[in-house]
């Protein structure tokens, strides 16, 4: 009876050495597993906090690129004032420069048409004009008398600035010595109108003749715009202004 007890006993306690072992050996994986999550959930920390200093830093570049955007805006704005602003001096500027231009110019006549002669005598086709026209002058009247240089013509653009065929025959420069006779001698020429060679006197066929004052660079182009409008049924410039009848 005692020897069935103690290896019973023997039994038993193998058994739950046994079972002890088990549990321990469980118990150890257990503990293993959760320290791989500890260092799963460690790394997945580090992480995340590496993703938010990242984040914090892209937060930080945008709000940095916007103020530069705003200021880029602002330069912006301020060289684009700028520029008007210069523009318009430019324009200003450019104006009373034509003015000035123009003003040196009151007293002059500008005759278009007349064929060029190495032999000519401008002061001759100058009275002859004036004759025509019924206009008295005198050699006191006229300060100087010259032709202008011409520019050669571009093929591509036929038409003058006046909007008449383009030549390269030296217009005809006059200047009075006095506004109001040039005027009076203008004034004598519109009158007359349909002026030709022919009329003067002068070899070849018979071509216009066109006599008006003598224009700045700027008032010609105005000039020349002016005289496409359809609306417009008679133009001329009036003291070195553009006139319109209609």
């Amino acid at each position: 009876m005692s020897e069935t007890l103690a290896a019973f006993k023997e039994s038993m306690m193998a058994s739950l050495k046994e079972l002890l072992d088990q549990q321990s050996d469980k118990i150890c994986k257990l503990c293993e597993d959760i320290s791989d999550v500890k260092q799963h959930m460690s790394y997945l920390n580090k992480t995340t906090e590496n993703m938010s200093c990242e984040i914090n830093d892209i937060k930080l570049n945008i709000t940095t690129l916007n103020k530069q955007i705003e200021s880029t805006n602002m330069r912006v704005c301020n060289l684009e004032k700028e520029l008007s602003e210069k523009n318009h001096v430019i324009t200003s500027l450019s104006t009373q420069l034509g003015d000035r231009e123009q003003q040196g110019r009151l007293n002059n006549l500008e005759i278009t048409g007349i064929p060029f002669k190495r032999s000519e005598n401008l002061n001759t086709i100058l009275n002859c004009i004036a004759t025509k026209v019924g206009f008295i002058i005198s050699p006191s009247d006229v300060d100087y008398i010259h032709r202008v240089r011409r520019y050669p013509r571009n093929d591509d653009n036929k038409k003058t600035i006046l909007g008449r065929e383009s030549s390269d025959i030296p217009n005809i420069i006059v200047r009075f010595t006095q506004r109001k006779r040039k005027s009076d001698m203008l004034a004598a020429v519109r009158v007359r109108r349909g002026l030709t060679t022919a009329d003067l006197g002068l070899d070849g066929a018979s071509r216009p003749v066109f006599i008006n004052d003598h224009l700045a660079p700027h008032n010609k182009i105005l000039f020349g715009k002016a005289r496409k409008l359809d609306a417009i049924e008679t133009l001329f410039p009036r003291n070195a202004r553009v006139a319109v009848a209609s």
